[in-house]
């Protein structure tokens, strides 16, 4: 059934996007536009990273084939990490940073249990961010 509603085409320049995202832990503490576009086979992935004042923007673009969507992610990932005016933005090389804000940020089941709790306590369900650390 999904095959009939799937497009093939837009999930790939999505593992794209996805893939760059991931590979910098760009969750919801970094400002980070993402665009795709898709011309016959070849992907061309733009990523622009501001400084939380927008006074910073440093944009890095790649292309490739979209059989290598995921591929084509990381590659523009390290590229901002190479790049020495990203790193202040992004942080500490090897530092784990939160997907997103507040207890749903923990690693692991730590933030199920404190979504359960949560729950618990308060009677309103909140859907956790979990990483696997």
């Amino acid at each position: 059934m999904l095959a009939q509603i799937a497009h093939e085409e837009s999930s790939q320049c999505c593992k794209a996007e996805r893939s760059l995202l991931r590979s910098i832990e760009g969750g919801c503490q970094i400002s980070m536009g993402v665009n795709t576009t898709l011309d016959d086979d070849t992907i061309k992935l733009t990523a622009t990273l501001l400084s939380r004042d927008g006074q910073i923007s440093i944009t890095e673009s790649t292309r490739g084939s979209r059989f290598d969507a995921e591929l084509l992610g990381e590659n523009l990932a390290r590229e901002f990490l190479k790049n020495p005016h990203a790193r202040p933005l992004l942080g500490p090389a090897g530092q784990k940073r939160a997907l997103t804000y507040g207890y749903m940020e923990a690693p692991g089941d730590a933030a199920a249990a404190a979504a359960a709790k949560d729950q618990e306590e308060n009677g309103s369900p909140k859907k956790a961010c979990i990483r696997d650390d």
